[in-house]
């Protein structure tokens, strides 16, 4: 039995949750008054800085291991799939697989069948780091929950080179149970690796613009290597302010040790360019441009069907996506991150780890779409700890004025009122998507089920109340589609039933649909195997 509620429907609920206990909260704290008590708890909280952090990066790899078993480990995202789709590439020693025949009856979104190549159309660096992970023999689902806990130690890192210690704690705190971070950290995308790369490179390019020398230098370059070679765009989301910053500070020191940041990031793009040349057959040419022709960036960016959106519809996606990071975090981080922009400015406090969320607001005007299947604005995840850094550093500055105990009081509230709005929005997110992943998954439940072996089935409908998956999402064959294959997935296409049965003659034909979209689907038998 499905069990559903639609997502605005489910985070109403939430947010009234949220305003009730926000009303206990206020009720129980001017009831016992504990702010005598809780005005020392940031110094408290720093001279115990070891314990509390590990407490907390302890929690949120917990947290995140219950998000990956309320996903049921499922790869909801054609992308997720792709992910571990050239992973598996990968390990069997190869970059592309050979195209199966009658190839057409078997294609998946984004997985290119071109010059007898089936590939994966994403850049390798993520697929690579879960074929590490895979070669250890370690399931693939703990890779991103391992990715979450390092990005939380980093952002700790960050925060105490910014605020000092507390700030090594506020930050992580403020960033781990946010289920904009757990749900993106329990699935297979790209954001939490990417997040890790660009903080690392954050936190070394900080502490070469502060004195320059080889060593962070070295490792600012790498760090924003690796990044292009898991979401190549996001550099010149990190790039752009570090070098507005790099032109505004600089003296003579930075520039003679300038180019060590530029030869560590050599590798990884010579790397990248060779396996665009060993796909596409041009280096300058990615594999997702080489599939999609018609996929463009600038002021009137295209999907892959050559669809074009205006300026003003880019435009009207960024306040789109901020309701939703609010509904996946909390409208107070939101609002905070807001006043703590505006103060740091006014205070010229600015670093420029405080213009990478703006500079990624403003990149992915230029990139249709809002990101197709997620958890929460995704294109914005990487971003999203120098965001939290950003609150960090404000929120600091306020808990350590204990001689204004009114600005004490303040921040600690609204930090516990952040606290709780995303521990309501943890549960309530965890059961939309609890009934998302069961939707989607229905076809592979009833083939279990059902006990089927050795048989094919037509995905005749997609479906589902949440963006709706085409049959082409469903088709998730591996590497091959061949007699190895237990269960073969093909689509439902005019003439796909001669083929088949001329290639599997000796298989049971099944085929999944739905009345609707929106209802239950089942798997009847259509053709029994020839005799």
């Amino acid at each position: 039995m499905i069990f559903h509620l639609p997502f605005f429907r489910i985070m109403r609920l939430a947010a009234l949750l949220t305003l009730s206990g926000w009303l206990v909260i206020f009720f129980i704290l001017n009831a016992t008054n504990p702010w005598p008590r809780l005005v020392n708890a940031p110094r408290w909280i720093a001279e115990r800085r070891g314990i509390v952090l590990a407490a907390v990066l302890g929690a949120g790899f917990a947290v995140t291991l219950a998000a990956v078993w309320a996903l049921r480990a499922f790869p909801n995202s054609a992308d997720e799939y792709i992910y571990l789709y050239q992973a598996r590439t990968y390990l069997a020693g190869r970059l592309w697989n050979p195209l199966p025949p009658h190839h057409h009856l078997f294609t998946f979104l984004h997985i290119f069948e071109k010059d007898g190549k089936w590939v994966g159309q994403y850049p390798p660096g993520w697929p690579a780091i879960l074929a590490a992970f895979g070669g250890l023999r370690l399931p693939f689902w703990i890779a991103d929950p391992i990715v979450g806990v390092a990005l939380l130690w980093t952002l700790s890192r960050l925060g105490a080179r910014r605020a000092g210690p507390l700030g090594g704690i506020i930050a992580p705190l403020l960033m781990a149970f946010t289920p904009f971070f757990i749900f993106n950290a329990a699935s297979y995308f790209t954001s939490a690796p990417t997040a890790l790369a660009g903080a690392v490179f954050c936190l070394a390019a900080r502490e070469f613009l502060d004195q320059p020398g080889k060593g962070n230098a070295l490792i600012a370059g790498a760090a924003l290597g690796v990044v292009g070679v898991i979401r190549t765009y996001d550099v010149f989301v990190f790039a752009i302010p570090f070098a507005i910053f790099f032109l505004l500070r600089g003296r003579r020191g930075h520039y003679l040790k300038a180019p060590l940041i530029g030869l560590a990031g050599v590798p990884f793009l010579i790397g990248l360019l060779l396996y665009q040349r060993a796909i596409t057959g041009s280096a300058l040419t990615p594999v997702t441009r080489w599939g999609y022709p018609l996929l463009t960036l600038g002021f009137y960016p295209t999907d892959q069907f050559g669809h074009f959106t205006t300026p003003l519809q880019q435009i009207m996606i960024v306040p789109l996506n901020l309701i939703d990071l609010a509904c996946f975090s909390s409208i107070i981080l939101l609002v905070g991150y807001s006043a703590a922009l505006e103060w740091i400015a006014r205070a010229r406090r600015l670093e420029f780890t405080d213009l990478v969320f703006p500079c990624a607001l403003v990149a992915y005007l230029f990139i249709e779409g809002l990101g197709g299947n997620r958890y929460g604005p995704r294109y914005y995840f990487p971003a999203f700890p120098m965001m939290i850094l950003t609150v960090t550093a404000a929120a600091v500055t306020m808990l350590e004025q204990a001689g204004i105990a009114r600005r004490v009081m303040l921040a600690e509230t609204l930090i516990i009122l952040h606290l709780f709005a995303c521990l309501v929005g943890l549960g309530a997110i965890a059961i939309f998507f609890r009934a998302v992943v069961d939707e989607r998954m229905q076809i592979y439940d009833e083939v279990r089920a059902m006990k089927l072996h050795h048989a094919i089935v037509i995905v005749h409908s997609g479906g589902g109340h949440y963006a709706p998956f085409t049959p082409e999402d469903l088709t998730r064959n591996g590497l091959s589609v061949s007699n190895c294959n237990d269960i073969i997935y093909a689509r439902d296409v005019n003439g796909g039933v001669a083929e088949l049965r001329g290639m599997f003659p000796d298989r049971a034909i099944y085929i999944f649909a739905r009345p609707r979209y929106d209802e239950p689907g089942t798997v009847k038998l259509l053709e029994p195997p020839l005799e």
